[in-house]
Parts: C-alpha cells; structure tokens; sequence
C-alpha cells in the first residue's frame, strides 16, 4: 500500500510539472490576446493596429529586435486585426519568434456606451461605437500595458494610458 501511495504521488507530480513546459497562447502575464466586435471599416481596424506599431516602434527599433506575438486562443475567429498587425510587424522588419524574449499581445473590442453617440461627436450608421485597446508589451520581467480609445472611424480619441513598468 505504501508503494502505491508514492507511485501516486510521483506520477501526480510528474503530470502537474509536466504542464508547465506545454507551449500555450499566452504571455507572461498569463493572457491570450482577445479581440471582440471589429469596426465595419477594415480601415478604422487598420488604423488602430498601425497606431500600436508606431508605439512599439518607439521602443523597439524594427530590424534589431525579435518579438513573440501572442495570438487569440485557437479556438477564436480569425481576425483582421491580428492578422494585420503580425504582418506589419514583418513588414516593418520585426522579426517573430514563439521564443523571443519580447512578448506583444493585446484585447480590442467594441467599448459599448450608454449614450447613442460616440465620443468624438459624430452620428454615423456604423454606429455610436468607440473601440478600445488595451496593448501590453512584457520584457525580461517587465510588464508595459497601455489601453486607448478610438472614434469609429479608428482614428485616437485621447493619449495612451499607460501602466507597468516604463
């Protein structure tokens, strides 16, 4: 009985230390990259995704730094943004790796409002919607996140919120 009891135990432990080696969609901080209801306007779409290029490329120069680009969980749509995004980080010059020390990853959807109209201003029949981002960028233990509002047009409506280490 005693033997049973330790071979149970270490084929417990083995299982538990096991998963933690298994290749996941997430990130350091445990998050899969999420992205909900996209704008009707691939452009507005393209937009927001150019303007999270341009803050990574702030930090990052393109040509000199390799990226692992945490993707939506599998079992999630494909979508324009992630798409997008990962092949402007290539055309860029980024390189992207699952083993890169840099980890991107990122959750957009639809920021629902109770007023009719969206903030910047506009009455339009896309809708009253604004978009928000929140993009979180994790190297050698540090973590960045940084969340943004778009109008429906995709364009910014304010700076980015930033917290983590900077």
């Amino acid at each position: 009985m005693r033997n049973f009891i330790y071979s149970f135990l270490l084929v417990l432990f083995g299982f538990s230390f096991s998963s933690c080696t298994m290749p996941t969609h997430t990130g350091q901080m445990g998050r899969a990259s999420y992205v909900g209801e996209l704008p009707q306007d691939a452009l507005a779409t393209e937009r927001i995704a150019d303007d999270c290029l341009s803050i990574l490329m702030k930090d990052y120069p393109p040509g000199h730094t390799a990226l692992s680009v945490v993707l939506p969980l599998p079992g999630q749509q494909k979508d324009n943004f992630s798409s997008y995004f990962e092949k402007s980080l290539r055309e860029k010059g980024f390189q992207i790796s699952s083993t890169a020390p840099i980890k991107v990853g990122w959750l957009l959807d639809a920021l629902q409002s109770s007023s009719a109209q969206p903030l910047d201003g506009a009455v339009s029949s896309d809708s009253a919607r604004n978009w928000y981002i929140t993009f979180w960028i994790e190297n050698a233990g540090s973590k960045r996140i940084l969340n943004r509002v778009y109008d429906s047009a995709g364009n910014p409506v304010a700076g980015f919120a930033a917290s983590g280490d900077e």
